[in-house]
């Protein structure tokens, strides 16, 4: 396998380990909300997101965070066309003469 798509290869699968769990952590908090009562909700905008908490006296919203989905699927992206225009600008291998 040539280097390039093993490091490719590893850099993919790296990053889909790490979406499972920053999608875990987000049932995780959902979940425990729901446990106390509350109905939990999320929004989002471009690389940010942000938690609603309602069925308290006061809706509870967090501040706007990171959005790890979006910058993780945009870096997946953005590496596999890198490695992808490197692969396909290459010149081709030359043939020994025999």
């Amino acid at each position: 396998m040539p280097f390039w798509k093993s490091k490719t290869l590893a850099f993919d699968i790296l990053a889909l380990i790490a979406l499972y769990f920053v999608e875990y952590n987000v049932a995780w908090r959902n979940a425990y909300a729901r446990s106390e009562g509350l109905l939990p909700s999320t929004g989002y905008a471009p690389f940010l997101k942000y938690f609603l908490i309602e069925g308290a006296s006061v809706p509870l919203r967090s501040p706007p965070t990171l959005d790890w989905v979006q910058v993780l699927l945009v870096s997946l992206v953005v590496v596999n066309a890198f490695y992808f225009y490197e692969w396909w600008t290459a010149p081709a291998p030359r043939r020994p003469r025999s």
